[in-house]
């Protein structure tokens, strides 16, 4: 049985732009589950109503502050998981057969980075760091910066192009 219920932050939408609206529902990141509870890194999960049940579509990184949401490929499911550092998101390879004493995600390779930058200064000291302006709303500037360290996970500008959406 799932349960529904959701922060009212997380609106229903049509996140995946594929004309039918999905349901938000939060959980919480892959490698999080034995973690203070302050320490869980929020994932949504995204559902369809279909013959009257709930159907999984998606997972996602979905911050409304920033105003942006983040659709995991498929291929991440399970596999890969997120960890805030230093005010910005950075997905990893997630070390499936590890455990942490203190119930953290044990990571390997960093895959992908998300910063939300509010200046222009600030947005500027990133791309010279190599991050790549995606989108500017006006004073939040969204950066990514994709990694190149792991072969089991290749993540590619164009899949930015579908998988990040600004909200």
């Amino acid at each position: 049985r799932l349960n529904s219920s959701r922060s009212s932050a997380y609106a229903s939408m049509d996140i995946d732009k594929d004309g039918e609206v999905e349901i938000p529902v939060q959980t919480v990141f892959y490698g999080y589950s034995n973690a203070e509870e302050t320490d869980k890194l929020p994932m949504v999960c995204w559902y369809v109503c279909r013959g009257g049940m709930l159907l999984r579509k998606s997972a996602s990184y979905y911050d409304a502050a920033k105003g942006y949401v983040f659709l995991m490929p498929e291929r991440w499911e399970k596999k890969v998981t997120a960890v805030m550092e230093r005010d910005e998101l950075v997905f990893y390879e997630l070390d499936t057969e590890a455990e942490s004493e203190d119930g953290m995600p044990v990571c390997k390779a960093p895959l992908l980075h998300i910063a939300v930058a509010e200046t222009q200064d600030a947005a500027s000291i990133l791309q010279a760091s190599g991050y790549t302006l995606q989108h500017q709303r006006g004073d939040s500037y969204y950066l990514t910066k994709i990694e190149d360290k792991s072969r089991n996970f290749p993540f590619s500008p164009s899949d930015l192009l579908f998988a990040l959406r600004y909200i």
